[in-house]
C-alpha cells in the first residue's frame, strides 16, 4: 500500500483489512480473495468526500459511528452490488460486496468505442432504475457504472453528493458516442 494524500491507496497484492487481497482494480473498487474462506468479493471504496478514496484510520474510526458503513444500508437496494459486510483498516473503510463478472463502462468503451443504442438505452434504463430507488445517493459515472456479462447493468454502492443525472448524462454520452463530452466554446 501507497499514501496518496493521507489516504493509504491499495495496489495488487495488497492484504486490505487484514483479511482481503486485492487482485484486481474494477473502477475504484478491487476484485479480492477472502483470505480466510477463499471466496471471491468486491471491495468498494468509502471516500472520505468526493475526490478521496478510503481515509486515514482517524477518518474510518469517525465514519463507522456515523453508520455510513452499516451494510443494511444497502439491503435490496435494486441494481446495486450487493453490499455483504465492511472491512475497515489501515487501507481505510470498504463495503464487501458480492463478486460479479463484469467491466466498468468506462472500461467497456475503451475498448470497444461507442457502443450499439440498443445497449446504451439499456444502461440508461437499468440505472435510472437503480438511481430511482430510495437510500442512498449513487455516483453513476462511467467507473461506477458496471455491465454484467449476462447483458444487465448494476452500479457500484457508491455514494455522491454531485448530480447523479447529470453524471448520468456524461456516462450516457461516453457509451453512446465513444468520448466524453466536450464543452462548447461561447
Amino acid at each position: 500500500m501507497t499514501r496518496e494524500g493521507g489516504a493509504l491507496s491499495v495496489q495488487r497484492g495488497d492484504l486490505v483489512a487484514g483479511r482481503y487481497r486485492a487482485e484486481e482494480p474494477l473502477g475504484p473498487a478491487w476484485r479480492a480473495r477472502d483470505e480466510s474462506g477463499g471466496a471471491e468479493v468486491v471491495l468498494v471504496p468509502v471516500a472520505m468526500s468526493e475526490d478521496d478514496g478510503p481515509g486515514t484510520v482517524a477518518e474510518v474510526a469517525a465514519l463507522a459511528g456515523s453508520g455510513v458503513l452499516d451494510p443494511a444500508r444497502w439491503h435490496d437496494r435494486r441494481g446495486v452490488l450487493p453490499v455483504i459486510g465492511t472491512a475497515t483498516g489501515d487501507a481505510g473503510a470498504w463495503l464487501v460486496t458480492e463478486p460479479i463478472a463484469a467491466r466498468t463502462l468506462a472500461d467497456a468503451v475503451a475498448e470497444w468505442g461507442a457502443l450499439p443504442n440498443e445497449q446504451v438505452l439499456l444502461i440508461a434504463a437499468e440505472a435510472l432504475t437503480a438511481l430511482s430507488a430510495t437510500g442512498p445517493r449513487l455516483s453513476a459515472t462511467p467507473e461506477n457504472i458496471l455491465l454484467t456479462d449476462d447483458g444487465h447493468v448494476v452500479l457500484l454502492p457508491i455514494e455522491t453528493t454531485a448530480n447523479d443525472l447529470s453524471t448520468l448524462g456524461t456516462a450516457l454520452h461516453l457509451a453512446a458516442e465513444g468520448h466524453s463530452p466536450t464543452p462548447t466554446p461561447h
